[in-house]
């Protein structure tokens, strides 16, 4: 599974918690107060990402290049191997 940008063909990725250096998918609500991990919604699998965005709409990403945050024109592709670091 991928989950990337039609707009700008941006691609999910993994950020490193501070605390546990675990990698993890950051999600964000649409109605967050800031753009800080604190308010992330983190996930260990592509698949969980995935899902959380499907039930939130207008959440967003973290995505490469730019570590921006995408909520617009996101492909989650199924059939397409997960990108790794």
């Amino acid at each position: 599974m991928n989950i990337y940008s039609a707009a700008t063909d941006q691609r999910a990725y993994r950020v490193r918690d501070q605390h546990s250096k675990n990698l993890r998918y950051d999600c964000y609500l649409p109605n967050r107060l800031s753009n800080e991990k604190i308010h992330a919604h983190s996930f260990d699998s592509i698949e969980d990402a995935a899902r959380f965005l499907l039930d939130n709409e207008g959440s967003g990403i973290r995505m490469n290049p730019g570590t921006a945050i995408i909520s617009e024109k996101l492909i989650i592709a199924r059939d397409e191997e997960e990108d790794t670091p």
